[in-house]
């Protein structure tokens, strides 16, 4: 018995009209604009995370340094030739180059960036030259065994302000001179003054580096000390500090919760 082609009748095809694809479109615009901003948030938040980890990673180096060194912290000191992050010194505990643009010395949220970090000048073992105040308000070194060690600064995101030939765009040295009280230098009370270049950022008037964490729609613009730095403290853990944490902004005094010197509390009387 021959078989019989059966032939699909062309009226009986149903395919998509385009009403029909304008709404799938539209759905999935709808559903791109709904999880692209989390997406966003979750990588930045994946970022700020590798940062925290970078400095717990520096801190551990500070105390290895330490062990090593009878209790004496870094120097840094220009006219030595000498700082913190120096082979000799943390950098060679860590064993990480500091030209490694992705390396521990950088925030990922830092572009085209070697160092994102510096260490607070009053916890270093020497200080020399430009690093040197006379002022006495500026503050005085922390002594060999630090008390308060969780409330004491030990590393904190600054400006990457400068552009070494062999680096690429580094922080300070040491940060927390700058700044006639505790307060002024967290940016509170007009900041520091005369305003700090930080190079390829213009002038701020704090050294501290609050826009690279700063939440979407969160308070400040552009280089304004407000948002989020990462800080890791003397007995080495991180945490990261809005500007409203670390100091009143209408009186201009340091809440002394973070500290930069001993003597934070009496400059803010």
């Amino acid at each position: 018995m021959p078989q019989r082609t059966v032939r699909p009748n062309p009226r009986n095809l149903h395919g998509f009209t385009l009403v029909e694809l304008l709404v799938v479109i539209g759905i999935l615009a709808m559903l791109i604009g709904i999880l692209l901003p989390a997406l966003n948030r979750a990588r930045h938040q994946a970022r700020t995370l590798k940062c925290q980890a970078n400095l717990r990673q520096i801190c551990v180096g500070m105390v290895e340094y330490e062990s090593e060194s009878k209790g004496r912290r870094p120097p840094n000191a220009s006219n030595l030739k000498c700082y913190w992050f120096d082979d000799r010194r943390v950098g060679g505990i860590l064993s990480k180059d500091l030209a490694d643009k992705n390396g521990v010395f950088t925030c990922p949220e830092d572009s085209d960036a070697r160092r994102s970090y510096s260490i607070n000048a009053w916890t270093s073992s020497l200080l020399g030259n430009e690093f040197t105040d006379p002022n006495p308000g500026t503050g005085v070194l922390w002594p060999a065994t630090i008390p308060r060690s969780s409330e004491v600064i030990l590393i904190i995101e600054a400006w990457s302000e400068r552009d070494d030939p062999s680096y690429g765009y580094t922080a300070p040295e040491v940060v927390g001179v700058a700044g006639a009280t505790p307060g002024r230098r967290f940016g509170a009370g007009g900041g520091i003054a005369p305003l700090w270049d930080a190079g390829r950022f213009g002038m701020v008037n704090s050294q501290l580096a609050y826009a690279r964490h700063r939440r979407a729609n969160g308070k400040g613009h552009g280089t304004e000390p407000f948002g989020l730095v990462n800080i890791g403290y003397a007995d080495g853990h991180v945490e990261a500090r809005s500007e409203g944490d670390l100091a009143n902004f209408t009186t201009g005094k340091s809440h002394l919760q973070s500290l930069w010197s001993p003597l934070d509390s009496s400059q803010e009387q």
